[in-house]
């Protein structure tokens, strides 16, 4: 994904995984919809913050440095926002083709983002093991997927950066 993005064919990645694990395989653009575990974050003024070794250690709970209130996982909980949907909506308004990698595409938000490319005149390219509701309509669903790649993310992924090369 980071080389496709060093290539300019890649605007952006909204991604539903907490992990960080786009950034460090090196991509810089990210949105993410479910906040990052790596930091944490206040639930009074949204300060984020790196995790300080001492937290390990301390047995009260962690506080903001600058507001002194409680601190959390920077990832979204039960009744909580999801993240970042107006730079999401603004990368889909340019978007002229969606990649849907790893997903069952049955959680929303996450599961409308296809929709609203495809209503747009753009196009699915989806990356799966299995098939989902997208791959043929399945469920009821009148949307699909333009492209199916059946098989393991990285092993798609990386023919599609093969195919693009001699292209």
């Amino acid at each position: 994904m980071a080389d496709l993005e060093k290539e300019g064919l890649l605007q952006g990645i909204v991604t539903q995984n907490i992990d960080n694990l786009h950034q460090a395989g090196g991509s810089k653009k990210v949105l993410e919809i479910h906040g990052n575990h790596h930091f944490l974050h206040c639930i009074a003024c949204g300060a984020v913050s790196e995790p300080d070794s001492s937290l390990l250690t301390e047995e009260s709970v962690p506080r903001c440095g600058l507001c002194e209130e409680v601190l959390k996982p920077d990832v979204v909980l039960f009744g909580e926002n999801v993240r970042n949907l107006s730079a999401i909506n603004d990368l889909l308004h340019r978007c002229d083709l969606i990649m849907v990698i790893g997903t069952s595409a049955q959680v929303y938000p996450a599961a409308s983002l296809p929709q609203q490319v495809k209503l747009a005149g753009g196009m699915i390219y989806e990356f799966n093991v299995d098939e989902t509701v997208l791959t043929r309509g399945q469920g009821g669903s009148a949307l699909t997927s333009d492209y199916f790649f059946q098989g393991s993310a990285s092993a798609m992924l990386q023919l599609l950066k093969e195919h693009l090369k001699t292209v």
